[in-house]
């Protein structure tokens, strides 16, 4: 699999209207919806391999059910022949940068669509500019006598744009509640940058591309990519691959910020160069390097662009810094998707009953029964947080558990969309194993299976089996025949626990 057409063409319901944009993995495009009526932006997936349709089902799926004024509300995801899109609101309007300085222009051509994902195999880095994947302004030297220090209200020759301080507090205090209202989910941004917040016409701050969004203390991404996001907004700890948290994305905002205030970024040059300078030095404060920088966000700044994670404010200080003015609820409700329990301290409490039901179901299983759990009720009481918080106690109490998660999305039409998570949860745990013992659990007929689902694909033991006949003309016949092999699959699993 590899690349489709750069122009997708759309669909009976979707007719292109307009391309807004591109990058390394797809297209975005604005759409007419014929069934709704409405004017939407379609991304579309350029390229096919298995682990880019991973990626792409995840951007989705990890904020479809989250509602907040300040995140882009995604649609559908949708899947027509070889094609993947999903669906979200239009937002009119320019990125972070161009609304608080208006008159800014990037230095060269960029898309908001592609994060930098730095391989641990294949590729030199370090020839890497760390521009590559930003849009920046104009750079500035770091060092100015007192007297001589531009004025952060006029335009200069350091700077073809005038920051607009009103303009900045309105849209750095939406960024902020945008971003701690995902943070509250339990998610990381993982790839906050410029070109990923844009502001409407009417003044709405929309932070957009997820498709580096992880859980909270998570494990994070497969062992092949050792670092994830763009390198200017990156965080020490994030370039030197240790464990990221909420801080990690609250230093890209402070990158943001310094560059909204000073013109130019905390850190340039090449990508080793810049990762190891945020390791060891401190860059010059807003106020040092222009006139004229409130002290409220020079100290805000320079609080968020500390090296050390624990030193920086949390979402609910930069809230009070900027005049959100309460520890409560954000002004708008978050409806977010049940997050694994783990991820916070709140205890889960009440449902004994159905817990002790879910585990008495799991205890039979280990005597070899097969169990179905049918768990109801009406929407919003609480279901899929019982079960998670169920199977997250199974991870933690039960060492040797194989846990195969899935969800029947309302708003998809991907085909077998009633397993296609599972599938991609079982995707996961096979590439975790050892080479060894993921060859030992293959079913004969694995490539049928890995037709239905590419994603498979991803595992090597997948990927380089024995081709049992070059094609299988019948539906009929090869879904027949990839199930086996999932049930195959399964039952050798089962058997190695």
């Amino acid at each position: 699999m590899g690349d489709t057409t750069n122009d997708f063409l759309g669909t009976e319901r979707f007719r292109i209207r307009r391309r807004l944009g591109s990058g390394g993995m797809g297209v975005v495009y604005e759409a007419h919806d014929r069934q709704t009526d409405k004017v939407v932006a379609l991304k579309a997936l350029t390229r096919t391999e298995a682990s880019h349709i991973t990626r792409f089902k995840h951007e989705f799926r990890s904020l479809a059910d989250v509602s907040h004024p300040n995140l882009v509300a995604l649609y559908e995801l949708m899947s027509d022949g070889e094609y993947w899109f999903f669906t979200m609101e239009l937002v009119h309007g320019g990125n972070f940068l161009e609304y608080v300085r208006p008159g800014y222009q990037a230095k060269r051509s960029q898309s908001s669509l592609t994060p930098t994902l730095l391989r641990s195999t294949g590729g030199d880095t370090s020839a890497q500019d760390s521009e590559a994947e930003t849009q920046q302004l104009d750079s500035i030297r770091t060092t100015f006598v007192e007297d001589t220090l531009p004025d952060i209200s006029i335009n200069t020759r350091l700077s073809r744009s005038r920051l607009d301080l009103d303009c900045l507090n309105i849209a750095l205090r939406q960024l902020a509640e945008g971003l701690h209202g995902l943070h509250e989910t339990g998610r990381l941004h993982r790839d906050i940058k410029p070109s990923n917040v844009l502001v409407s016409k009417e003044g709405r701050v929309v932070i957009l591309d997820f498709g580096l969004v992880a859980e909270v203390e998570s494990k994070g991404l497969h062992d092949s990519i050792s670092l994830a996001g763009t390198p200017d907004y990156m965080s020490p700890e994030q370039g030197a691959q240790l464990p990221i948290s909420t801080a990690s994305d609250w230093y890209s905002v402070g990158v943001m910020l310094y560059q909204a205030l000073t013109g130019r970024l905390p850190f340039s040059g090449r990508f080793f160069e810049v990762m190891m300078n945020k390791q060891s030095l401190d860059p010059p404060a807003p106020a040092e390097l222009v006139r004229g920088v409130p002290e409220e966000l020079n100290d805000l700044c320079v609080s968020l662009l500390r090296r050390k994670p624990e030193d920086r404010p949390t979402g609910r200080d930069i809230l009070r810094v900027l005049g959100h003015g309460t520890t409560g609820p954000l002004k708008q409700p978050l409806m977010p998707t049940p997050v694994s329990s783990s991820q916070h301290s709140v205890p889960f409490i009440g449902r004994e009953r159905y817990k002790r039901e879910l585990l008495d179901a799991f205890t039979a299983t280990r005597q070899g029964q097969t169990v179905t759990v049918y768990v109801h009720g009406d929407s919003g009481v609480g279901k899929t947080a019982l079960v998670r918080h169920f199977l997250d106690d199974l991870r933690s109490h039960e060492s040797d558990v194989v846990i195969l998660e899935g969800r029947c999305y309302e708003r998809e039409s991907v085909p077998y969309k009633a397993l296609d998570g599972v599938i991609d949860s079982l995707t996961k745990y096979l590439m975790a194993l050892p080479v060894g013992k993921a060859e030992a659990s293959m079913p004969r007929d694995v490539l049928a299976l890995a037709r239905l689902f590419p994603v498979m694909l991803q595992v090597d033991s997948v990927f380089n089996a024995p081709q049992r006949e070059q094609e299988i003309p019948d539906p009929f016949t090869l879904r027949r025949r990839a199930f086996a092999a999932l049930r195959e699959l399964l039952g050798r699993i089962s058997d190695r626990q």
